[in-house]
């Protein structure tokens, strides 16, 4: 039997906005955006994988290797968001994308370093994850 490798990927980024929805409960839009990216899933089990891996992953691997969490935290995502293609699993506008961005990334300016070490060993733990799904799929 095969690993699967694209439901251990969703499983460790829902695990991540389950930690950050955690960190802080009591910030507004938080469970909101972490139900968004639940739908998204569902009706497109892929879209999270694909979407991550192209315009975060593998785009900035060498910051998130370096742990760089300065870089993300005053990024502007705006242009990443203008060229994602809008499809059924996507129908939120590029500004509400910008909102639920900044809305997971505003508190983590509040993370101790400890936190963050977490936070980043997640994102290379998908970047990982990422790899041995397109391993896999090459098969």
């Amino acid at each position: 039997m095969s690993t699967n490798y694209l439901t251990i990927f969703n499983d460790q980024f829902m695990e991540l906005m389950e930690d950050i929805v955690r960190l802080f409960p009591d910030r507004k839009g938080l469970q909101t955006t972490k139900t968004v990216f639940e739908t998204a899933r569902r009706m497109n089990p892929k879209i999270i994988l694909e979407m991550l891996n192209m315009y975060l992953l593998k785009k900035y691997e060498e910051q998130i290797l370096a742990e760089d969490f300065e870089f993300f935290v005053l990024k502007d995502y705006t242009e990443e968001v203008a060229t994602v293609p809008k499809s059924d699993a996507i129908k939120y506008s590029n500004e509400d994308i910008l909102k639920g961005i900044d809305k997971i990334r505003e508190p983590l300016n509040e993370l101790s370093d400890e936190n963050k070490g977490h936070i980043f060993q997640y994102l290379k733990n998908l970047i990982q994850l990422t790899r041995l799904y397109e391993e896999q799929r090459k098969k």
